[in-house]
C-alpha cells in the first residue's frame, strides 16, 4: 500500500445490525498499524441536529414529518462535513465514516420520500466518498444481532423488520447503480467481513 498525502474518504453503510460500527473499529485499528493517520467518525454526530435525531431514534418519530427528519440529517451532515470530514481530509488523513448520506437516502426513502430526489440533493450538497462498503444482511438477522450482541431493545423509529426490509431494497438498488458502492455479505463471521473489506479498500490506498 502506498501512503498518499491526499486524504481518503471511506464510508461504511448498511441496515441496523449489519456490523458497521464493529467493522469501522477493525479497519481503523488495521490501517493505523499500517502507518496511516486515521480518523473514525459516525453519523448522526453530537451536534444540535444530531442530538435531535438521536432523540427520535430512542423515542420514536411522534408527529415529526419525514421532510423535517430529512432536514435534521442534512443540517447535521453539513456540520460534520465542515467541522470534521473536510478538515481531516485536507490534512491527508483517512476518514472512516459510519453512515453517510446513503443511509439518509435509504431510511428516509423508506418513509415514502422520493429516494432518487434525496440522492440528488445530497450528491449536490456534500462530497462523494472514495469508496462505500455496503454490509448486506437480512433485516431479521440484523435485528437478532442487535438484541443478542448489544443487549438492546430495537430503536423505536428505525429498527423494525418491515421498515428495514424497505430500507434494504433501496440500499440494494443503490449498490447496483453506483460503482463506488462495494457489497460485502455481512451474514458471515466478522473475520471474513473484515478480510473482504480490506481487499476492497486496499485498491484505493
Amino acid at each position: 500500500m502506498n501512503k498518499k498525502k491526499k486524504g481518503i474518504f471511506i464510508v461504511i453503510e448498511g441496515i441496523d445490525g449489519s456490523g458497521k460500527t464493529t467493522l469501522s473499529y477493525l479497519l481503523k485499528d488495521y490501517l493505523t498499524k499500517k502507518g496511516f493517520d486515521v480518523v473514525q467518525l459516525k453519523e448522526p454526530t453530537d451536534s444540535y441536529w444530531g442530538k435531535k435525531i438521536k432523540e427520535i431514534q430512542l423515542n420514536g418519530r411522534g408527529k415529526i414529518r419525514p421532510e423535517e427528519e430529512l432536514n435534521l440529517f442534512m443540517e447535521d451532515r453539513k456540520f460534520d462535513i465542515e467541522k470534521n470530514i473536510i478538515p481531516n481530509l485536507k490534512k491527508g488523513k483517512i476518514v472512516i465514516l459510519d453512515r453517510y448520506f446513503y443511509s439518509t437516502i435509504a431510511y428516509q426513502g423508506a418513509l415514502g420520500l422520493n429516494y432518487k430526489w434525496i440522492k440528488k440533493i445530497n450528491e449536490e450538497s456534500f462530497p462523494l466518498p472514495d469508496i462505500v462498503i455496503y454490509l448486506k444482511i437480512d433485516p431479521k438477522k440484523g435485528l437478532k444481532r442487535i438484541t443478542k450482541n448489544r443487549g438492546d431493545e430495537p430503536q423505536q423509529a428505525y429498527e423494525k423488520v418491515e421498515y428495514l426490509e424497505k430500507v434494504k431494497r433501496i440500499f440494494d438498488d443503490l449498490a447496483k447503480k453506483d460503482k463506488r458502492i462495494k457489497t460485502v455479505e455481512a451474514d458471515t463471521p466478522i473475520e471474513k467481513v473484515f478480510e473482504e473489506s480490506v481487499k476492497i479498500i486496499s485498491k484505493i490506498l
